[in-house]
Formats: C-alpha cells, structure tokens, sequence
C-alpha cells in the first residue's frame, strides 16, 4: 500500500517538473522511481527508469548523480541476476566516486563488487574488493563500514571454507 502511495506521488512530481520543464526535477523523480520498482519486483521498469534518470544526468554533466544512478543499476541488475552487469555499473560508479572524492560511497560500492564477485564464485577477487573496502573503511574511520567489511571477508573464507581466517575475521567484525 505504502509503494503504491510512494508511486503516485513520486508519478505527480514528475508529470509538475515536466509540465513546467525542470529537467533536473524530473531526473530526481526518476530517481526515486527506480528504487520503489525494485522494491516491489518490477525490475524491468526500474532498469527503464534509472536508465532515463541516468541519461538526464549525463546531458546535465552532473557526475555525482550519475553514480548515483549506475550504483542503484548495478543493485538492480544484482537483484535480476545478471551479475557481470552490476559488476560494470558498479566499476563506472567507482570511477565517478572518486573522481567527485567521495570514500563513503566508494566503500559501499567496493563491497557490492565483492558480493557480485562471490555471487560467481570469484571468491579471491571478491576477498580483494573487501580488503580494499576495510582499507578505505579505516582510512575514513567509518566503523560501520569497517565491521561489515569485516564480517563480509568471514564469510568469503568460510566460503573458501578457510575457516581460521573466518573466525578471524569474525571475531574481529564483533569487536
């Protein structure tokens, strides 16, 4: 009911920035359509609608919502399975990230490249975009960020079924 709701209001901010030719307005509403559609399981229209808003902010050259958007494809894309293409979006947002110099974001997409790696069973690459996520984690004292990481690395040596580098990383992820 909520998303639904979300929707119509989302679809009516839209067709005002439309109406009165607010090209970034519109780039927003898109943006935040993307996200519900997902939510909700219809994620062809929410592949269309990122896609579009991603477009709007490549004729804006706004770059940070650009990544933005290649982030919230590659989770879609992720959710479909079609993970070599969350893999891509997720590189190019990287990229965006730190050309705009933002380590919080970085470190988040550095993990979803190590959940896309491991969900193709590349679990050395996927343990090295973790190692490089708990790097930056650090350098910017996110301990969130840091105990995720952590714990996400466990998970990969269990997978590896190196399970003293697991509890090692466990333990370290609880602390």
């Amino acid at each position: 009911r909520q998303y639904e709701q979300s929707l119509q209001h989302i679809k009516q901010a839209f067709m005002v920035y439309r109406n009165i030719g607010d090209t970034r307005g519109e780039g927003n509403c898109l943006g935040c359509l993307g996200p519900v559609y997902a939510e909700i399981g219809q994620l062809t229209q929410a592949i269309d609608v990122i896609t579009q808003a991603k477009e709007i902010s490549r004729e804006l050259r706004d770059r940070r919502f650009e990544g933005v958007q290649l982030g919230n494809l590659g989770h879609v894309y992720m959710e479909q399975g079609s993970i070599e293409l969350a893999i891509e979006c997720y590189l190019q947002a990287m990229a965006i990230s730190r050309e705009q110099i933002d380590p919080f974001n970085e470190v988040s997409l550095l993990v979803n490249l190590g959940i896309a790696y491991c969900r193709v069973d590349k679990i050395l690459t996927a343990i090295n975009y973790y190692q490089l996520a708990l790097e930056k984690a650090r350098q910017i004292s996110d301990k969130n960020a840091e105990g995720g990481c952590l714990a996400n690395l466990a998970f990969a040596y269990i997978s590896q079924y190196n399970l003293p580098k697991a509890a090692r990383f466990a333990n370290l992820a609880l602390k």
